[in-house]
């Protein structure tokens, strides 16, 4: 089925093998196709809540969601933005060329793939598979949980909780406004320019390593390892039941305590007058060229030192 320019439609539509709209559609009832459904104009829901069932549904330019739930089974593509949506959720992969907008969770059940930079505003955010960001920005406003990697993005960020059950690489930085939690996992690899963590983190046994700087207003907390290999602004304590290694230069943003096996400052540690608590079972090195404390209020030490 071919239509040559505008479609509304106020009831279900079935037994279509393709559905191609040149023009705007609104669409007024549940649409399922045995392969292809194309939208080339603007997507208005209406009416109630809508189901679109396809081998592949494409949106070529924006929706409106018409403050309505959408649910999309097949793959999905997106030219343009999703907007007004109650929520949103797609049974199959995700290709977004735009922001998406929902009052309510969206639910993407496999991959997730970015063709332009993206904001996905909801209540939930919540990605199954593995995310492709293809160079561009991804911004989650609102809570988000990621079962796999995120990967290949420019600047990453959530505004509020965040679930990260994979490792996250940009190019960019990483920003964290709420409580990050670290499900099991050997490891969690951040990579970035700086990741910034504005909340607590929380992990469950397994080692974090942030490869870049690291910026923290929060306690780190219920990791066995952390590592970072640039340099870190603490404000807030960390504490491991393992190993801490600072590759770069330490900064105190507060007064902080640090707490494990061992620790390593590969470049020391700036103060800026705030008061440094070392809590470590094994002997840390406080004097030498290598390993400078400075600019320190005070400096307390509830392990052996030399």
């Amino acid at each position: 089925l071919a239509i040559g320019g505008n479609l509304a439609i106020g009831g279900d539509v079935n037994s279509v093998q393709v559905l191609t709209v040149s023009g705007t559609a609104d669409s007024g009832g549940n649409v399922t196709t045995s392969s292809t459904q194309t939208y080339t104009g603007n997507v208005t829901l209406s009416g109630g809540d809508r189901s679109l069932t396809s081998a592949e549904v494409s949106f070529n330019g924006d929706a409106d969601g018409g403050g309505n739930a959408l649910k999309i089974t097949g793959p999905f593509t997106t030219g343009g933005a999703i907007a007004n949506l109650d929520s949103l959720k797609v049974v199959g992969g995700a290709t977004l060329g735009g922001n998406v907008t929902s009052s309510g969770n969206q639910d993407y059940d496999l991959t997730v793939t970015l063709t332009a930079d993206a904001v996905l505003a909801a209540n939930l955010v919540s990605v199954v598979g593995v995310v492709d960001a293809g160079g561009n920005s991804l911004a989650v406003t609102g809570n988000a949980n990621f079962d796999a990697a995120v990967s290949n993005v420019s600047a990453f960020g959530v505004t509020a909780a965040a679930a990260l059950g994979g490792d996250v690489t940009s190019t960019g930085n990483q920003t964290y406004g709420g409580p990050v939690v670290v499900p099991v996992a050997a490891v969690r690899t951040l990579t970035a320019d700086t990741v910034s963590f504005q909340d607590t983190v929380a992990g469950s046994s397994d080692r974090l390593a942030i490869v870049g700087n690291l910026v923290t207003a929060d306690t780190i907390s219920s990791f066995s390892q952390l590592d970072v290999s640039g340099n870190s602004t603490l404000g807030g304590n960390v504490s491991t039941s393992g190993s801490q290694g600072y590759t770069g230069e330490v900064f105190l943003a507060n007064s902080v305590k640090l707490s494990g096996t061992t620790a390593s400052f590969n470049n020391g540690v700036a103060g800026n007058d705030q008061s440094l608590t070392l809590n470590f079972s094994s002997t840390t090195t406080l004097n030498g060229t290598v390993l400078p404390f400075s600019n320190l209020a005070n400096l307390t030490s509830l392990g052996p030192t030399e």
